[in-house]
Protein backbone atom coordinates (compact mmCIF):
# COMPACT_ATOMS: atom_id res chain seq x y z
CA UNK A 1 0.00 0.00 0.00
CA UNK A 2 1.63 3.26 -0.54
CA UNK A 3 1.78 6.47 1.58
CA UNK A 4 -1.49 8.98 1.77
CA UNK A 5 -0.71 11.66 -0.22
CA UNK A 6 -1.77 15.39 0.48
CA UNK A 7 -4.12 15.55 -2.56
CA UNK A 8 -5.93 12.58 -1.43
CA UNK A 9 -6.58 14.01 1.94
CA UNK A 10 -8.59 17.04 0.54
CA UNK A 11 -10.27 14.85 -1.71
CA UNK A 12 -11.55 12.94 1.38
CA UNK A 13 -12.73 16.06 3.08
CA UNK A 14 -15.74 16.90 0.15
CA UNK A 15 -17.52 19.75 1.31
CA UNK A 16 -15.89 22.90 1.93
CA UNK A 17 -17.16 22.90 5.69
CA UNK A 18 -15.57 20.06 6.77
CA UNK A 19 -12.56 20.50 4.75
CA UNK A 20 -12.47 23.87 6.32
CA UNK A 21 -12.78 22.83 10.09
CA UNK A 22 -10.30 19.39 9.67
CA UNK A 23 -7.63 21.87 8.11
CA UNK A 24 -8.20 24.60 11.35
CA UNK A 25 -7.58 21.36 13.83
CA UNK A 26 -4.71 20.41 11.76
CA UNK A 27 -3.06 24.08 11.64
CA UNK A 28 -3.95 24.79 15.24
CA UNK A 29 -1.94 21.81 16.31
CA UNK A 30 1.19 23.92 14.68
CA UNK A 31 1.00 21.62 11.58
CA UNK A 32 1.14 22.27 7.92
CA UNK A 33 0.58 20.71 4.59
CA UNK A 34 4.46 21.21 3.84
CA UNK A 35 5.93 19.07 5.92
CA UNK A 36 2.99 16.43 6.22
CA UNK A 37 5.15 14.13 3.75
CA UNK A 38 8.32 14.40 5.85
CA UNK A 39 7.45 14.30 9.40
CA UNK A 40 5.70 11.78 11.75
CA UNK A 41 4.44 14.00 14.21
CA UNK A 42 2.91 16.01 11.02
CA UNK A 43 0.90 12.63 9.77
CA UNK A 44 -0.06 11.67 13.58
CA UNK A 45 -1.77 15.53 13.76
CA UNK A 46 -3.70 14.87 10.74
CA UNK A 47 -4.85 11.43 11.95
CA UNK A 48 -6.40 13.55 15.29
CA UNK A 49 -8.06 16.05 13.04
CA UNK A 50 -9.38 13.80 10.59
CA UNK A 51 -11.34 12.24 13.86
CA UNK A 52 -12.46 15.46 14.68
CA UNK A 53 -13.96 15.66 11.70
CA UNK A 54 -15.42 12.58 11.34
CA UNK A 55 -16.84 13.00 15.12
CA UNK A 56 -18.63 16.55 13.68
CA UNK A 57 -20.12 14.96 10.98
CA UNK A 58 -21.48 11.97 12.44
CA UNK A 59 -23.08 14.51 15.19
CA UNK A 60 -23.96 17.29 13.12
CA UNK A 61 -24.75 15.65 9.63
CA UNK A 62 -25.60 12.00 10.35
CA UNK A 63 -27.20 11.56 6.64
CA UNK A 64 -23.56 12.69 5.11
CA UNK A 65 -22.22 8.81 5.38
CA UNK A 66 -20.00 9.05 2.18
CA UNK A 67 -17.94 11.62 2.75
CA UNK A 68 -17.15 10.25 6.54
CA UNK A 69 -16.57 6.94 5.08
CA UNK A 70 -14.32 8.77 2.61
CA UNK A 71 -12.60 9.67 6.20
CA UNK A 72 -12.42 7.36 7.97
CA UNK A 73 -10.55 5.49 4.76
CA UNK A 74 -8.07 7.84 4.62
CA UNK A 75 -7.48 8.42 8.42
CA UNK A 76 -7.04 4.14 8.50
CA UNK A 77 -4.43 3.92 5.86
CA UNK A 78 -2.49 6.57 7.51
CA UNK A 79 -2.92 4.72 11.10
CA UNK A 80 -1.91 2.18 9.16
CA UNK A 81 0.89 3.59 7.77
CA UNK A 82 2.41 5.32 11.02
CA UNK A 83 1.34 2.11 13.70
CA UNK A 84 1.91 -0.52 11.56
Amino acid sequence: MRDVMWPEVLRCLQDDETRSYAIGAFRSGGFDADSFATKTRTREGLCEALVQAEDRLEQLYPGRKTERQAIQAVRRRLEIELWP
